[in-house]
């Protein structure tokens, strides 16, 4: 068998997260009822005309910026004629002969990733395929604006690749840009595949279409890597074509063979005139730029004394970030606050199935909670019971402590009558405890905490319960 190196090359859709879609006035959201957002320009009727959606110019160009290109003064939108069943128009508005932004680069782990463009164009709709044979359409997707990141084929495995789509859809995502939600479609990829022998030229490419998940990428690289081998090996030409992978087979299918530029007959697209890049423009743009990700990690470590992997969680997305940074400055105690998102909100993201940025949790009812527990009002089950109803819907704290009775118990008098029940019910704990083994004692406590619904002070709990404990024995 020969040697090769695995040459790839990604073309990334991003979904621009702008209110209506790139040259129409129809929602961008996602989600609609099918065929609900759409009109004459972005199902392709005759004599409807194109505007461009100057909000998605300035995301694009602040991605642009983010991605260290060269943004050009005047830029056009060109005509990609072919026909498919979820392009109404036939064709596709997109920027083939000059785009937006030209150059830029990425590092990954210490790898130079050069971007070869980043050019603005429109989506296509969605195909649905039913169970019983049948092909529907929705076109709520067509004309949703798009940025597609070229990069030159500067990758030579699965796990480069994963690596820099992770960055990349940090950035998106921090810029503002895009929800950069994979599963939605809002970032999907193309990977351009190639093998050369180790002292050969490079060899003829396929392209594996629309991959929306890191596991699907992984394996479609593999897979295709492992196939085009396998040919070479036996003698045989790998053919330039376009395919299709197939997680729940685990391979790939040839859907057509690659086109080149001359089969989309590519031409400047007459309804609209070039767009020109002010200096207004530009600095707009760069008014727009944010934090990232990686600085705001190192920001938080150094500003709040957080670990590298405290600060990694909290700055999963722009909302945990200023959830954390907000309610630690708040509350005085950033690692209480690291901990809880880390752990009760982040499990109630995924219980809800509500995302951070639709909750009631706000930082100043986060602060609120964290500070009644810091002061002993509340336990730290109350706690997490607060945070629940927080996050659910809109909470006025002590009121809500007050009516549901949640204050903590520290009297051991109000104690005694549950601390006497779990004596009386658990005998063997409490023989073990006397004979020496004292781990027991937390046992017990945490039984004297369900019989209080964990409002009892576990503080008192500790030096109550031994001294009762021996009290009953002598």
């Amino acid at each position: 068998m020969m040697s090769y190196e695995t040459m790839i090359g990604l073309e990334i859709h991003v979904e621009l997260k702008t209110r209506t879609k790139m040259f129409c006035r129809c929602s961008a959201a996602f989600g609609r009822e099918p065929n609900t957002s759409i009109c004459p320009v972005c199902t392709g009727q005759p004599g409807a005309l194109p505007s461009v959606n100057r909000e998605a110019v300035l995301m694009g160009m602040v991605l642009a910026l983010e991605l260290h290109g060269n943004i050009l003064p005047v830029s056009r939108f060109d005509r990609k004629n072919y026909f498919y069943p979820d392009n109404p128009k036939s064709y596709q508005i997109t920027q083939h002969f000059r785009p937006l932004s030209t150059g830029g680069w990425l590092d990954i782990g210490g790898k130079h990733v050069r971007i070869h463009e980043l050019h603005l164009e429109e989506d296509a709709g969605k195909l649905l395929h039913t169970p019983d044979g049948r092909t529907l359409v929705n076109l709520n997707r067509a004309g949703v604006p798009l940025a597609e990141i070229v990069t030159e084929p500067d990758f030579s495995s699965p796990e480069e690749v994963i690596t820099f789509l992770t960055r990349l859809r940090d950035i998106v995502i921090y810029s503002g840009v895009s929800d950069g939600r994979m599963q939605e479609g809002s970032l999907r990829v193309d990977v351009n595949l190639s093998l050369k022998e180790r002292s050969g030229s490079l060899g003829t490419r396929t392209e594996m279409k629309n991959l929306n998940s890191f596991t699907e990428i992984r394996h479609a690289i593999q897979h295709e890597a492992a196939r085009q081998a396998k040919l070479l090996d036996s003698g045989m030409a790998v053919v330039q074509e376009t395919r299709r992978w197939d997680e729940s087979a685990g391979k790939s299918f040839s859907m057509r063979g690659k086109e080149d530029a001359s089969d989309y007959r590519y031409f400047p697209e007459p309804d609209l005139y070039p767009l020109r890049i002010t200096e207004e423009l530009l600095q707009e743009a760069a008014r727009r730029r944010r934090e990232m990700r990686p600085e705001k990690k190192e920001r938080f470590m150094s500003q709040f004394g957080l670990t590298d992997y405290a600060a990694g969680v909290v700055t999963e997305d722009p909302e945990t970030a200023s959830l954390f940074e907000k309610t630690a400055v708040l509350s005085g105690d950033p690692k209480a606050v690291s901990s809880l998102i880390g752990t009760e909100v982040l499990r109630l993201i995924r219980e809800t199935g509500v995302p951070l940025s639709s909750s009631h949790l706000t930082p100043e009812i986060f602060s609120e909670i964290l500070v009644l527990q810091k002061n002993g009002k509340i336990t730290g089950t109350v706690l997490k019971e607060l945070l629940a109803a927080a996050y659910r819907a809109p909470l006025e704290v002590s009121s809500y402590v007050r009516e549901k009775g949640l204050l903590t118990v520290a009297d051991p008098e109000a104690l005694l009558s549950w601390v006497d029940e779990v004596i009386r019910e658990n005998p063997g704990p409490v023989e073990q405890f006397l004979s020496g083994k004292e781990k027991v004692l937390m046992f017990l406590v945490g039984q004297v905490m369900k019989k209080a619904g964990g409002r009892a002070d576990a503080e008192t709990l500790k030096k109550m319960l031994p001294e009762r404990l021996k009290k009953d024995r002598n």
